[in-house]
């Protein structure tokens, strides 16, 4: 709000001076040059005054974005801030409720995630006989 009561006020200034240099040229030209200045002029201010609306819809919806994706950070980090504990033995992770869970589980429960199974290139090479 306070950019476009910048722009606001920029433009009010430019249309002042340009209002008072449409003064000084209108003393050297006929009535019929006028018309023709005059709507030159005002369709010139009425483009800027467009292009700036543009532009600063365009920043908006760049600031939106940016917050918004800032604030999905802080919120995901704020969901889980503890540490995740995990077994050394047999590899299960501990949730919040104390109960301790096989790692799909508890990607799927804590996370909101699907988890299927695959293969990666690495062990997809180690089994396949030579």
């Amino acid at each position: 709000m306070v950019l476009l009561t910048v722009v606001v006020v920029l433009l009010a200034a430019m249309v002042t001076d340009a209002t008072e240099r449409f003064i000084e040229l209108t003393r050297v030209f006929e009535a019929w040059e006028l018309d023709e200045i005059l709507l030159a002029v005002g369709a010139a201010l009425a483009a800027g005054l467009i292009v700036s609306i543009v532009q600063i819809e365009i920043l908006a919806r760049r600031i939106r974005r940016m917050e918004s994706g800032k604030a999905k950070a802080r919120d995901g980090a704020a969901l889980h801030p503890d540490p995740v504990m995990k077994c050394a033995h047999c590899l299960k992770f501990k949730l919040d409720d104390q109960t301790w869970v096989l790692d799909r589980e508890f990607i799927s429960r804590r996370y909101d995630l699907s988890v299927v199974a695959g293969v990666c290139p690495t062990c997809d090479a180690a089994s396949r006989p030579r």
